[in-house]
């Protein structure tokens, strides 16, 4: 319904991105319930090829419009196989080396076309490959940019780390207790370091 009347949300770590599903937590349900369903697709036999792609073209366009990353990123894989098994299974064997020829060359250039119109949404994943951000780093010399980087999961791993290599042997058995990555200390970083 949002996407029939417009009404979408800008989302929370890319002012040029729009999501037509409820915050965060919305988009990463929704979309990994949509992964879930296209994976179960793409491996089920017993239905029509129409349907079956009908169920993968909605699955993909739904985890679009969610506009989660992380679910973008990990679809990938799954169909460029998927596709690719699909379409070398209708050729014979002797043919088969120069069609898988033609779908790398035809998935490289759409991966490069993707990769144009989606280089704002994964922005963070240039900068956090190029090499010039070490994530290795206790918490606490994290930058307000840096903790912001891939949705902060580096920071928060970091911040459990470092408290797990803190903990003494009552901690390592028992556990360190509800929410032990919220403690003052280890809270995202509010300065510039």
């Amino acid at each position: 319904m949002s996407i029939v009347f417009g009404y979408g949300k800008m989302t929370e770590t890319d002012v040029n991105s729009m999501s037509y599903i409820g915050g965060y937590n919305h988009e990463a349900a929704f979309s990994v319930t949509l992964a879930t369903c296209l994976t179960a697709a793409c491996f089920a036999t017993g239905i029509q090829k129409q349907l079956k792609f009908a169920v993968i073209v909605i699955c993909v366009v739904g985890i679009f419009l969610a506009n989660y990353r992380t679910t973008l990123v990990a679809i990938a894989p799954l169909l460029i196989t998927y596709l690719a098994a699909s379409s070398l299974g209708r050729f014979p064997l002797r043919d088969r080396p120069f069609v898988a020829s033609f779908l790398i060359v035809a998935g490289a250039l759409t991966l490069g076309i993707l990769s144009l119109f989606l280089a704002e949404r994964f922005n963070d994943v240039t900068v956090a490959s190029s090499g010039d951000v070490n994530f290795f780093k206790p918490p606490s010399e994290y930058t307000v940019d840096e903790g912001r980087l891939l949705s902060g999961r580096p920071f928060i791993w970091s911040s459990y780390f470092y408290a797990w290599l803190k903990g003494d042997l009552t901690e390592y058995v028992i556990g360190f207790g509800p929410d032990p990555g919220t403690t003052p200390s280890r809270s995202m970083p509010t300065t510039r370091s």
